[in-house]
């Protein structure tokens, strides 16, 4: 496409904004791609439009409201934007609706990029398809089975025209995960046409960051009612989606799922979520899936060390994916090298490319909106399998089956 794609960010001052998803639009060349019209948030538009109280605003922000850093280059660039160019418009914090004058701004090819709490989603998602441009949702799209069902009745009954609805669910778009999932098949098929590693017998999944709930943002992420449910929702969103990209389907009736909650003083209230969930459960065999393929996904906050790893058992090998070093590797049986890929980018530089590729070709995402949908159904259906919560002794340890509280609730 010759022309920038307008693009107009509900949610414009959070952490995922203001710690990533600008840093990919105007730190690299989608800067040509993608224009920043448009930005909505729940600050007064004195706030945004006065040069000190904006600066006073980022600082409280920066202390408070998110957990990553802020690239200064970008800072500097986005507060001259939104004293000078950005179309800025105030939301109510308790039922966010966007204003006629958001859309007089909004163009047939815009993207509308949804990055709010996950309990707002579903209705600002069902103004803009009653309005027009295309979508990106930061995940989980909704966040409950009732939410699922409207959303879906939502966009059956609408006439898309072509209009793009995507997940930014953007573990499917770290360079190295996207690299396997191109490459799938491929890797399985016999030395002729691929690497000839055959079936997949187990899949290790395990997303365990190494962080506490002391910042609003990371308690925010478990707390039900905001979020829909605890770190499972949250984390193991990326593991589901992962096994869907890659044709895995699940055997719910094999399900084991563990939740576990740290000894954090910050979170012990009920209305927080467990802060690790454990889960094994058997996918169904098929071409590339062995009879008694099998995967485990742990995923948590707050444990003792940080793993971000992705491994596959195959029968004549395996392939491992390690995110934060953004590599693909694979061995043959014996433990030898049969590939090694390093792919560098960053993984909302490819979901806002993805989208502006999806919009010239009008093809479907990768992390298509329907996708999405069928993700948070496999994710509450394990929920309702969950086994009664565990409260473990000691917020930096890992699982041990000790004290039993009810059952979780998401």
């Amino acid at each position: 496409m010759k022309e920038k794609i307008g693009l107009h960010i509900v949610g414009g001052l959070g952490d995922v904004c203001l710690t990533r998803k600008y840093n990919a639009v105007c730190g690299t060349d989608l800067i040509g791609k993608f224009d920043v019209l448009s930005i909505a948030d729940v600050y007064e538009e004195q706030q945004i439009k006065d040069n000190d109280r904006l600066d006073r605003l980022f600082d409280t922000i920066k202390k408070y409201n998110i957990k990553g850093k802020i690239d200064p280059k970008i800072e500097t660039v986005l507060k001259n934007h939104l004293l000078n160019s950005i179309n800025y418009h105030q939301l109510d914090q308790d039922n966010p609706e966007l204003p006629s004058s958001f859309f007089d701004n909004v163009n047939k090819n815009d993207v509308i990029d949804i990055s709010v709490p996950n309990k707002f989603h579903l209705n600002l998602v069902e103004q803009v398809l009653k309005k027009h441009g295309h979508m990106i949702v930061e995940k989980p799209a909704v966040h409950s089975m009732d939410d699922v069902t409207r959303l879906r009745r939502s966009i059956t009954d609408m006439n898309m025209n072509g209009r793009i609805i995507m997940d930014a669910e953007h573990y499917s778009h770290y360079g190295n995960v996207k690299h396997y999932i191109n490459d799938f098949k491929r890797i399985s098929r016999d030395k002729r046409q691929g690497y000839g590693l055959g079936k997949i017998n187990s899949i290790e999944l395990r997303i365990e960051e190494n962080e506490g709930f002391a910042s609003e943002r990371n308690r925010g992420i478990i707390e039900i009612k905001k979020s829909g449910g605890g770190i499972w929702l949250d984390t193991g969103i990326h593991a589901i989606a992962f096994l869907r990209n890659i044709g895995a389907i699940i055997d719910h009736s094999s399900v084991n799922a563990q939740p576990y909650k740290s000894r954090d003083a910050q979170i012990q209230d009920n209305k927080y979520g467990e802060t690790r969930m454990d889960v094994s459960f058997n996918i169904q065999p098929s071409k590339y899936f062995s009879d008694d393929c099998n995967v485990s996904i742990n995923v948590a906050k707050s444990c003792e060390l940080q793993h971000k790893r992705f491994v596959m058992h195959y029968e004549n090998g395996r392939v491992e994916i390690d995110i934060p070093k953004k590599s693909v590797n694979g061995f043959n049986k014996n433990g030898a090298a049969i590939f090694d890929h390093c792919v560098p980018g960053d993984a909302f530089y490819h979901v806002f490319e993805d989208m502006r590729k999806n919009i010239e070709y009008n093809q479907e995402p990768l992390t298509s909106v329907t996708k999405s949908i069928e993700n948070i159904e496999d994710i509450f259906l394990i929920y309702g399998r969950a086994k009664p919560l565990i409260k473990l002794k000691d917020s930096k340890t890992g699982p041990k089956k000790n004290k039993t509280s009810s059952r979780l609730s998401a």
